[in-house]
């Protein structure tokens, strides 16, 4: 519901406020669906274990050096604002980051990473020769890993992504592009021929994250019977080598 209001976020009693690209609304707020899926509760074993080591695993001395580098680490902005976070908020950023691609935490804090220009690309889906889809993602020269998140497949009709899981690291590109087919649909299934794929990249680098690379496409309609395997043939000269790299698997 649209208001004429001040420009406000989060929960006000009953009520839920944020700004919408018409202007300040309010929805009713309702409990969370709880599903408890296996990549839910690794993210939460993720987050525990690094907002547990704080207290339990760090020193006095390490606590205040996370204090120190937390004044030169902003916030999130909301509404426009930015402020700075806590020294435990980063300890439990940089090592939930780092957890979560597989790296062992760290009870010092990094130093801040400079990062230069995203080189991913666009994201193209073609047919292949199974009767799938096969999703490329082009890929520049690459300094640092790379997080891969990706939506479920949604309606071409949307322009923007909503919710994003964390799929894998992205894999060494080969003349360019880099195959996330498998962790793909390893996690949301096979899209369907009119459908729209949204996936995020990001850089990483001892926790430190840059900012967002969103691409997406459409996935192209089935091939018609009897000029499907012409069709394939082409688009596999045209986008992909014999041989594409994977992205590597998520941790367990």
């Amino acid at each position: 519901m649209k208001v004429i209001d001040t420009p406000r976020t989060n929960k006000i009693g009953n009520m839920v406020a944020y700004v919408s690209p018409y202007g300040q609304c309010y929805r009713a707020y309702v409990v969370p669906r709880n599903p408890r899926t296996e990549a839910q509760m690794h993210k939460r074993d993720i987050f525990g274990s690094s907002s547990s080591g704080w207290g339990l695993k760090l020193t006095e001395p390490q606590r205040q050096r996370w204090v120190q580098a937390a004044l030169t680490a902003a916030s999130h902005p909301s509404l426009g604002q930015y402020s700075h976070l806590s020294g435990q908020q980063l300890c439990v950023k940089i090592n939930s980051t780092l957890r979560c691609v597989g790296q062992p935490p760290l009870d010092e804090p990094p130093a801040p990473v400079v990062f230069g220009p995203n080189p991913v690309g666009d994201l193209v889906i073609v047919n292949d020769e199974e009767g799938g889809v096969r999703l490329l993602l082009s890929v520049g020269p690459a300094t640092e890993d790379i997080m891969l998140f990706g939506q479920a497949p949604c309606s071409r009709g949307r322009t923007k992504h909503r919710r994003v899981n964390y799929l894998a690291l992205l894999g060494p590109a080969t003349n360019g592009q880099c195959d996330i087919t498998v962790p793909y649909v390893a996690r949301f299934g096979q899209p369907r021929p009119g459908q729209k794929v949204f996936v995020v990249t990001c850089q990483q680098k001892n926790g430190w994250k840059a900012q967002d690379h969103v691409a997406n496409a459409t996935v192209p309609p089935s091939p018609v019977p009897g000029e499907g395997r012409g069709l394939r043939e082409t688009q596999a000269q045209a986008v992909a080598p014999t041989k594409t790299p994977e992205a590597q698997p998520a941790p367990p």
